[in-house]
């Protein structure tokens, strides 16, 4: 069984779903397919799956603290909750 198998409920199919991933990778996972031609699969072959577990947490993580640096707080969505930059309250 491969990594896509284990995230993906239908590895070749038109339609599936995505599980078996934390919250911060499915985030930049849908952050970057927002704005890639490639299918969401494939994305997720090249950029996000390892085969130590860890890319996808390190490629979210890096994705993360791109965007929060351009808002100007160096919080990580991993370690907490990113807040507005005006008002210091969550964005959520």
């Amino acid at each position: 069984m491969s990594d896509k198998d284990h995230v993906f409920t239908n590895p070749d199919a038109d339609v599936f779903g995505v599980r078996n991933l934390p919250e911060a990778v499915k985030g930049a996972l849908f952050a970057r397919y927002s704005r890639s031609p490639r299918p969401l699969r494939e994305l997720y072959e090249a950029e996000f799956a390892g085969a130590d577990g860890r890319t996808g947490y390190e490629r979210a993580d890096a994705l993360y603290r791109r965007v929060l640096d351009e808002y100007g707080t160096t919080r990580s969505p991993s370690s907490a909750a990113p807040t507005s930059p005006s008002r210091g309250r969550p964005t959520c």
